[in-house]
């Protein structure tokens, strides 16, 4: 009995939301150890590495592991068989461009251009390409057990491992290796918790049936990449090292709870979202008051305990000047209300909705620039960034109900067939 409670336990949403509040605890905690023991421009280094391994992931991105969740096929062996191939061959084709192409480009640019930190981050990938897909098909049932669990341990053992690193080295490459410590820890608890065996295939059908739903996630890729990060990639071009680094803490500050709650909205109401949609045509508002909601209590609490959470955190030479900070925390809450828009279209099946909501986010990065330039750096690169943002919230909320519009509209047969069945 009690054996069968904590099963029970663990499968639950109250479990997942406590794993991911904890998770998210883990990476400020990994984070603020790096950067104390790194320095402001040790850490801006790393965040350009860490930077340019996101570009190539998104690059890339098939959207597998949504597909699996949504999809009325992704629950089928075969289906995760070919799942698992195309990831294995994704990876492979990152590992080949960090090694091939990012190494020159970064020596081109006068960056560091040591191999080892491409090698690191190759290996990375590579453990990510071998992840094991059991735990999304358990997610469709509710079951969250695999999922939660598998990222709590491995953000906890990577935060062990930053700990310990940083007592023998103080150079960026802590930031590097403490990516693989997690990557590797996190595909060996998806073999753990798995309940079906690994298999790795390619069945012509079911490739078809994941490139139907992944093209335009794949399409999205490099333009989420651009708009998500063009404040970063502002900041990369603008700054110098050190105010990277400091910049680069302040968006991490309030990026981790951003994470918590997309990783939660993602994790239990998806697969909430689908079956209602199956079942009555339409959604609940529960997604929606929840997803507007938090993002408010996030713009007023960075503004309030912002700059002091920072120096408590990260420490005295982090120190950010209070208006930044809130603009900052405002723009992030902009940006986290998009999870709307993409969830949505996600339970309704109309993923090629998504690029085009996105798109829009690609005047993030002139707008940025031109902020750095004409205005106080970081502050010009704020208040360029909280504009775009605005604008492609706005445009992201129109381009997604036009959708879900003419889907409605359209005869049954033409719908998407990527809604559960």
């Amino acid at each position: 009995m009690r054996l069968n409670s904590l099963r029970k336990m663990v499968r639950g949403n109250r479990f997942a939301l406590f794993a991911l509040i904890l998770s998210q605890a883990m990476v400020l905690l990994r984070s603020a150890v790096i950067a104390r023991a790194l320095g402001p421009e040790q850490y801006g280094i790393a965040a350009t590495f860490i930077l340019l391994q996101q570009f190539l992931d998104s690059s890339s991105d098939t959207g597998l592991n949504k597909f699996v969740v949504a999809h009325a096929k992704g629950h089928q062996r075969t289906i995760l068989a070919t799942a698992h191939a195309i990831t294995l061959a994704r990876s492979l084709l990152i590992a080949a461009l960090l090694m091939g192409v990012a190494l020159p480009v970064f020596r081109a640019l006068d960056l560091p251009g040591d191999v080892l930190p491409f090698a690191v981050l190759a290996a990375s990938v590579l453990c990510i390409g071998l992840t094991h897909y059991d735990g999304f098909r358990m997610q469709r049932s509710g079951d969250l057990s695999n999922i939660s669990l598998g990222n709590l341990l491995a953000d906890v053992l990577a935060t062990g491992a930053a700990v310990l690193l940083v007592l023998v080295d103080q150079s960026y490459m802590v930031a590097i290796y403490v990516i693989l410590a997690k990557s590797l820890t996190a595909t060996l608890m998806s073999f753990l918790l798995a309940r079906r065996p690994y298999r790795i295939a390619f069945d012509r059908p079911s490739a078809a049936t994941i490139w139907a739903y992944s093209l335009p996630l794949m399409v999205n890729g490099p333009i989420l990449f651009f708009s998500a990060q063009s404040e970063r990639l502002a900041a990369a071009t603008l700054l110098p090292a050190e105010q990277l680094g400091i910049y680069t803490a302040a968006l991490l500050l309030i990026y981790t709870p951003t994470q918590l709650f997309q990783r939660f909205l993602s994790t239990v109401f998806l697969p909430q979202m689908s079956r209602e949609v199956r079942e009555t045509g339409r959604h609940g508002p529960r997604f929606a008051l929840l997803t507007f909601g938090s993002a408010v209590v996030m713009a007023a609490g960075y503004a309030v305990a912002g700059q002091w959470l920072i120096l408590l955190i990260f420490g005295a030479a982090y120190r950010l000047d209070w208006q930044i900070v809130s603009i900052i925390g405002l723009t992030q809450a902009v940006r986290f209300s998009r999870s709307w828009c993409s969830g949505v279209a996600l339970a309704y099946g109309v993923t090629g909705s998504i690029p085009a909501a996105n798109s829009l986010r690609l005047v993030l990065l002139p707008l940025c620039m031109v902020g750095g330039w004409t205005l106080d750096g970081m502050r010009g690169l704020a208040i360029g960034a909280l504009a775009g943002e605005s604008i492609a919230m706005a445009h992201a909320t129109w381009s997604v109900r036009r959708a879900i519009a003419r889907r409605a509209a359209s005869p049954p047969s033409e719908r998407p067939s990527s809604l559960p069945e």
